[in-house]
């Protein structure tokens, strides 16, 4: 009963608003809000963070847009929750730019080094203090990439 009515009351807030006369349309976007409502759920029941349904909506659309590789062939194992933890605490420290998510930084998609002559900023790796010229095409992060320290490699994989 109280299963039931969460998702009901939960399905209300940020419902697909397409208007179809196909009724299988219908009936096919309700089931998209029935699996995402329900995921949430099961994403609040692991972990520790609040994120609310528009947030969780909102990073589900990022991660499968610009994602482009197959769920069959990710790498297997757990994420380094260490490192993870230690990229989010660099970005606190001092104003930055969003960085990715984890699903879209690991997809092994376009992610190529990019020259900007102008642009000379602090390198996002947590164990790093120098400044590159380098950043990642479709992350838009910098980096270091030289022979002593290949921190955008690290952070593509790590």
């Amino acid at each position: 009963m109280g299963g039931v009515d969460l998702l009901d009351s939960m399905l209300g807030y940020y419902r697909i608003k397409i208007r179809s006369k196909k009724w299988y349309l219908r009936i096919f976007f309700h089931f998209i809000d029935m699996c995402v409502v329900n995921s949430s759920l099961l994403w609040r029941r692991h972990n520790k963070l609040h994120m609310s349904l528009a947030d969780f909506k909102v990073a589900i659309a990022d991660a499968l847009c610009n994602s482009g590789k197959s769920a069959l062939s990710r790498k297997c194992g757990r994420p380094n929750a260490n490192l993870e933890h230690a990229y989010l605490e660099k970005t606190k420290r001092r104003p930055t730019a969003e960085s990715p998510h984890v699903e879209v930084r690991k997809d092994g998609m376009d992610h190529l080094p990019e020259w900007r002559e102008n642009e000379r900023n602090r390198c996002r790796h947590p164990d790093c203090k120098y400044q590159s010229y380098i950043y990642c095409v479709k992350c838009q992060v910098p980096f270091c990439l030289n022979k002593d320290r290949n921190c955008y490699l690290r952070f593509h994989t790590e």
